[in-house]
């Protein structure tokens, strides 16, 4: 777990205003962070929280509003979060939306050189051959995604658990964290894994650098996949150059941005 790190003043991107992204924003905000929130509905739970509210077309107003105050929600969606991830170097991203957000940027950001990008279907069944069955908790085989995880399906994660070793509702004791098994098992096929850091007791985050990171590991790669994992969840994504980059914005995520958790 992150502990007395210091936020005060740093920039912190939230994406989603739901009731996930309301936990977040109250963590950053007792650390006297520099909050921005992006979320394409107006009247989230968010928008009660926050200081200032800026619709799509004014978002060219955010430098001179950040600056004096702490914390801002945009209307708009993953493209305004990207655009929001060039103008600021954020030293946290907090994903509280139930799609894989890291993937999402990759997509985003090779979309703007002009690249076109696909699932990789080929790839794909050679990294289920290295992850442990019991940790498979859902496979998409058209889209390449497969989801892991500690529990097992029907059973729910205690609220604001600190992940230890010993899972305290099934009693197993964990080998390793999950971001080393998928790490293990995706080195060797041009992958990268992200590690969602506990912030505190059931809140992940991503360190910024590592999304910049994510951007030069993709740049000059025709396959690649890419994984975010804490100690206990994952999810991965197999993806290649292809014909049609519109249409793999929508298939590596899990659900639309409207529907926070």
């Amino acid at each position: 777990m992150v502990n007395n790190i210091n936020l005060k003043g740093k920039y912190i991107l939230i994406v989603g205003g739901g009731n996930a992204g309301l936990r977040a924003f109250k963590y950053c905000k007792k650390k006297k962070a520099k909050i921005l929130i992006v979320d394409p509905d107006r009247n989230c739970i968010l928008r009660h929280h926050t200081e200032y509210f800026l619709e799509p077309n004014e978002i060219s107003e955010i430098d001179s509003i950040v600056t004096s105050s702490e914390s801002v929600l945009i209307q708009g969606g993953i493209g305004t979060a990207f655009r929001l991830l060039e103008q600021f170097k954020f030293i946290f991203i907090f994903p509280t939306v139930p799609l894989h957000l890291s993937a999402t940027f990759a997509v985003n950001y090779l979309t703007k050189l002009g690249k076109k990008i696909y699932p990789n279907k080929d790839i794909f069944p050679k990294i289920l051959e290295k992850i442990p069955s019991n940790l498979i908790f859902n496979i998409d085989h058209k889209k390449a995604i497969a989801t892991l995880s500690y529990m097992p399906e029907g059973l729910e994660c205690k609220e604001k658990c600190s992940s230890p070793i010993v899972c305290p509702v099934t009693g197993i004791e964990k080998s390793a964290p999950l971001f080393e098994i998928i790490n293990s098992a995706i080195l060797d096929l041009d992958g990268i894994v992200l590690e969602s850091l506990q912030m505190e007791p059931g809140l992940g985050a991503i360190e910024g650098h590592s999304i910049y990171e994510l951007f030069e590991f993709v740049k000059n790669k025709n396959q690649f996949i890419i994984a975010t994992a804490s100690r206990c969840h994952g999810i991965i994504n197999a993806l290649k150059v292809g014909i049609n980059a519109l249409k793999i914005l929508n298939e590596v995520s899990q659900l639309p941005l409207s529907q926070q958790p």
